[in-house]
């Protein structure tokens, strides 16, 4: 993260890149996010707008491909642990405090599980792009 703002260069894209984020979610919010699929894709790509903020320094398609696959393993668990909270708090039934507590663990599992398709995207996208960047370099240098 550190690197985002290392050089002046790096500080420019990165504060391009908040403000752009910023105003994706205010847009996101403002159309609503609830059965709105324009509003859905504005939160996804301010997600992937603050994503690249921490990433856009990186020149190795290999911690590209690590974020992809992290983000995809981050979903499985998430996803998992979401419907292990669901049937837990369904066995110890309604109302009560671990009832809540459980509930309430799926939801925030459920939301983390949301975040993660625009990681693996901005890995995927990420990892492309250096990999065509390296080969290009390769084959010029010859």
């Amino acid at each position: 993260m550190l690197q985002a703002f290392a050089t002046p260069h790096n500080r420019t894209v990165s504060v391009l890149l908040l403000v752009a984020c910023g105003l994706l979610a205010v847009a996101a919010a403002t159309l609503g996010i609830s059965d709105n699929l324009p509003g859905i894709v504005l939160a996804f790509l301010s997600i992937a707008a603050f994503v690249t903020v921490l990433v856009h320094p990186w020149r190795s398609p290999r911690r590209f491909w690590l974020l992809a696959g992290g983000s995809l393993a981050a979903f499985a668990v998430l996803v998992l642990l979401c419907a292990l909270f669901v049937i837990l708090a369904k066995k110890c039934g309604p109302g009560g405090v671990l009832f809540g507590v459980l509930d309430a663990l799926s939801g925030v599992c459920m939301v983390a599980a949301g975040v993660c398709p625009s990681p693996f995207m901005v890995g995927v996208v990420g990892g492309l792009v250096m990999l065509v960047r390296e080969r290009h370099r390769t084959n010029t240098a010859a």
